[in-house]
């Protein structure tokens, strides 16, 4: 073993430096009721920040260009699951926002994504803030497909915080918190 891998084992303990499988991980979506159909989602992508950059050429050289940050980006986060015969709150709740009143004022969701290691134990997270739905997709009925009919969600949101599972969900409770205190405050 190289001294690199024993200091790095020293910080996390023996055998926890490797790679973790991506496929065991729940969904919950704060201010839905949770049901179990809610948390299932077959896949998880979007997880993406960038940084948008400006190139901008410098005075009197005509050899070189600075290149700036502009802003970050964040990609819409996909939820993907299939179809469930009976109605689930999200499916609801994505239905009553996105088709049936769109009158009504944005109300956002905090959406947690946690990552399990292969015993069940959240090993990481993600905490959306302030998400919405902006595009809901089933599949195409195929009669020659024999498959699982898959829907897609697509939310916006504000952004990400990422790490433990007990700093993403302190940070969310700290929002929603502070969510109650704003709401509490419009009516005092």
């Amino acid at each position: 073993m190289s001294s690199g891998s024993s200091a790095i084992n020293e910080l996390t303990g023996p055998g926890e430096w490797y790679p973790v499988p991506g496929f065991y991980f729940s969904v919950m979506v704060l201010g839905v009721v949770p049901s179990e159909d809610d948390c299932s989602f077959k896949e998880v992508s979007g997880i993406e920040v960038r940084m948008d950059t400006e190139t901008i050429p410098e005075g009197g050289v005509n050899n070189h260009e600075w290149t700036v940050p502009k802003g970050v980006k964040y990609s819409n986060l996909v939820l993907k699951r299939g179809v469930m015969p009976s109605a689930s709150y999200l499916s609801m709740w994505v239905q009553m926002f996105m088709i049936e009143d769109i009158t009504e004022p944005i109300d956002p969701k905090n959406i947690i994504v946690i990552l399990n290691n292969e015993n069940g134990l959240p090993l990481y997270g993600w905490w959306f803030a302030n998400a919405y739905p902006v595009k809901w997709t089933i599949d195409p009925l195929d009669s020659m497909r024999n498959e699982y009919l898959v829907e897609s969600i697509e939310f916006s949101y504000q952004f990400f915080v990422q790490g433990s599972v007990t700093y993403v969900t302190a940070a969310a409770a700290a929002a929603a918190a502070s969510a109650a205190a704003d709401d509490m405050a419009k009516y005092a």
